[in-house]
């Protein structure tokens, strides 16, 4: 998952710095609110 926020969502940091600053909140992140993310590509 950190690698996906690396590849996809690194440039959202400035706008989400709680997700920025905290990896495993992120990988902590159920796939279902990961895709309802706007910086999620459509498949």
């Amino acid at each position: 998952m950190k690698e996906v926020y690396d590849k996809v969502c690194k440039n959202i940091g400035p706008d989400f710095p709680i997700i920025a600053a905290s990896p495993r909140l992120w990988t902590a992140w159920t796939a279902e609110a990961l895709q309802s993310l706007v910086c999620l590509p459509k498949p």
